[in-house]
């Protein structure tokens, strides 16, 4: 059945045509109003290519289209490129413009026609995860839900940590009235990934659909804080290389901080910096980057500039005090961290870095107080709750930290580290039963972890526990 898909599919792009390699038929962005002049700047090249005979061209031109949200131009480009048989040539790839004409023509809304190439692409890649995932998608919205676990299933063979394509096997699972299933595919990928927000609404239908509205409300909150959405692949990666814009510069760049590419991001935002320094967005990306990247020196130089021409920005005092806390110097730390809360007061993120920072500085009552605020407003994830529960262990405040300690638990139940934490807790309370059974816990999902000495240590010696 594929097979014969990928036949007709070829054929029919074989009929359009396969006269000379020129530009002047190619699609052409015919309104630039309102465009970025860095995507023109881009675009203008692209074309400019095409009409000098530059080997490649047109397949550039489609990706650049296509990287610069412009679907219906990009997907006239693909299927050019596919029509005139020029992905036969080096180092281009027919399952993946395949794929790539799929990804606009689902943008366009044209589900059938997509589903089609998705089909092709993997066919041709059989070993490609996301054209299994994204064909589940379009197979699920199209109603044929069989095919499209199959698909889901397929993709988690080949990665099975893929998060689009266990989130398409829970949307499976609920429609399929197996609400534990879905819940069983969905903790791990929550647990790994507390900022992908897909996971969160999908958890949110599964409490519910067990009868639990208290953590569906929970997931919901959650959902709407959470800023990560684990839908780039290698591929897509590739074409959005070319996105030109300033925004979508900022957006590629925090996409490469997420995933832990510090000096990728800083290789996109430095020459981006170069062309438009009056833009802030930019200046603060590249701030936070260099931060993460190692280098707070130079982010310390370029925020004082920034400062200088945007005072009242909360989140340039933020990465001013974030820069110096990389500097091991909490102090000054706490003045720009003090500032940015009261410039906003409501952003979680400051709030969690200054309770570090007054953590560091053994401020442990102010800290406890800037941590709670930080859960409060979005900042929940596991390091944060533990942070909190650490700061409440330092002022003796058992109960407060079991608390702490038991939600992190409960909202990340195979992470060792927040059992770990509950069992010292106890311990430090005076209840060595319930530290042990925490700790037996701790040791199932990971046996080397490195507190565990220290809750070992602790009921080695129980008896002389304060309870």
């Amino acid at each position: 059945m594929r097979r014969a898909l990928f036949l007709w599919i070829v054929l029919a792009l074989g009929a359009c045509g396969s006269g000379a390699d020129t530009g002047s038929e190619f699609p052409r962005l015919t309104d630039t109003s309102g465009v970025d002049p860095l995507v023109l700047e881009r675009l203008d090249q692209a074309l400019a290519d095409c009409e000098g005979g530059t080997p490649g061209a047109f397949i550039e031109l489609a990706k650049t289209y296509d990287a610069n949200g412009l679907p219906e131009l990009a997907a006239q480009a693909y299927a050019l490129v596919l029509s005139r048989g020029l992905a036969q040539r080096p180092g281009a790839s027919t399952a993946a413009l395949h794929y790539h004409l799929a990804r606009a023509l689902e943008t366009l809304g044209r589900h059938e026609e997509a589903l089609a190439h998705f089909e092709v692409a993997r066919t041709l890649e059989a070993s490609y995860a996301p054209a299994h995932w994204r064909a589940g998608n379009l197979l699920l919205d199209l109603g044929r839900a069989r095919e499209a676990e199959q698909a889901f299933r397929r993709a988690l063979e080949l990665e099975p940590t893929g998060i689009p394509q266990s989130l398409g096997l829970a949307r499976v699972q609920l429609l399929e009235n197996q609400p534990a299933a879905a819940l069983e595919t969905l903790l791990p990928v929550s647990e790994r990934e507390p900022r992908e927000r897909l996971v969160h609404g999908l958890l949110a239908r599964v409490h519910r659909a067990q009868g639990d509205e208290q953590r569906a409300a929970l997931e919901l909150k959650r959902e709407e804080r959470a800023t990560k959405s684990s839908v780039i692949d290698p591929w897509t990666a590739e074409v959005a290389q070319r996105a030109a814009g300033v925004f979508a510069g900022v957006e590629r760049a925090n996409q490469l901080l997420l995933a832990g590419d510090a000096r990728g991001a800083l290789a996109l935002l430095e020459p981006l910096y170069q062309k438009r320094p009056d833009e802030l967005a930019v200046a603060q990306m590249l701030a936070k980057t260099l931060i993460e990247a190692g280098e707070p020196e130079r982010a310390l130089e370029l925020l004082e500039r920034e400062r200088a021409l945007h005072p009242d920005q909360f989140k340039l005092e933020l990465f001013t005090g974030l820069a110096l806390a990389a500097k091991k110097n909490p102090r000054r730390a706490l003045e720009y961290l003090l500032a940015a809360r009261a410039l906003n007061p409501s952003y979680g993120p400051i709030h969690a870095a200054l309770g570090e920072v007054q953590a560091k500085l053994g401020e442990f009552a102010p800290a406890e107080v800037s941590l709670a605020r930080a859960l409060e407003t979005g900042e929940d994830g596991l390091r944060d709750q533990l942070l909190l529960g650490q700061v409440q262990l330092e002022q003796e405040a058992w109960e407060r930290a079991l608390a702490t300690f038991q939600r992190a638990c409960d909202e990340f139940p195979n992470a060792a580290a927040a059992w770990a934490h509950l069992a010292e807790a106890q311990a430090r309370r005076g209840d060595p039963s319930a530290a042990r059974a925490s700790l037996a816990e701790a040791e199932k999902r990971d046996p080397q972890y490195e507190r565990l000495a220290t809750v070992r240590a602790l009921l080695s010696d129980a008896g002389e526990l304060p309870r």
